[in-house]
């Protein structure tokens, strides 16, 4: 528990003392806020002006933010990741009472915990769509696995912390999945199957329309989460040992 403690107050030091880490936790917040306060003035002037309604497309936006968040705390723990890999810390960390095994169930369930928190946060205040937390809750969670998922590929990808940049930059590709569920023919949009974020985002989407649909994309959701967390995990680990 005490290292645990310890390495929860180093990473709030690492947060705090660099301005781009702190913006990846409040940027998503900061978001919803203004959302809460533009989008209704934005509908209203779109539709006196050119009869357009954006309400009609306010779940494919809250879908892009609940992905910003999880890809930004992904990145986040990347870069310590690669920080810590290279100071020899995972590998201290598997002669201490907390094991290897403690320290990757903290450092990949810390990011999950913190954007499920911070996921609801942005939901609740930016208030544009029904909020059905039994549906909205599972693909949530799914959308949180993004961020393990993120800093397990830069950790994997990148040799230091420069190389992270670079791929936290290739990794943003991932924002253009809820994009191609939504505006791409239903064939077509399929390709976009291969970036994980396209089943839990399609599934907030539909959870608004038929039952069968949404449960549909959330089961090929969870099993593509799961092969890649496994696959990815095993490359990582593979890599530390080596």
């Amino acid at each position: 528990m005490r290292t645990v403690l310890s390495l929860f107050i180093r990473d709030m030091k690492n947060i705090f003392r660099d301005p781009i880490l702190l913006v990846s936790i409040f940027l998503p917040i900061c978001l919803a806020i203004l959302g809460r306060i533009f989008f209704p003035i934005l509908e209203q002037n779109l539709f006196v002006m050119y009869a357009f309604n954006l309400s009609k497309h306010y779940d494919f936006m809250m879908s892009i933010l609940l992905l910003l968040t999880p890809l930004l705390i992904g990145m986040l723990m990347g870069f310590m990741i690669l920080e810590e890999r290279d100071e020899g810390i995972i590998l201290f960390m598997s002669v201490t009472p907390l094991k290897k095994s403690g320290y990757f169930i903290y450092r990949f369930g810390l990011p999950v915990l913190i954007s499920v928190w911070i996921s609801f946060f942005v939901l609740y205040i930016t208030n544009i769509v029904p909020i059905n937390i039994m549906k909205q809750l599972p693909v949530i969670v799914l959308l949180a696995l993004e961020a393990p998922l993120i800093a397990l590929c830069m950790g994997v990808l990148a040799g230091n912390k420069v190389e992270g940049l670079s791929v936290s930059k290739v990794l943003n590709i991932m924002l253009l999945a809820p994009f191609a569920g939504y505006f791409l023919e239903s064939k077509i949009q399929l390709l976009a199957g291969v970036l994980p974020p396209y089943w839990a985002s399609m599934a907030f989407m539909k959870s608004f329309e038929e039952v069968g649909i949404y449960f549909l994309y959330l089961s090929i959701s969870v099993i593509f989460h799961c092969i890649l967390f496994y696959v990815l995990f095993k490359w990582f680990n593979q890599k530390i040992e080596n």
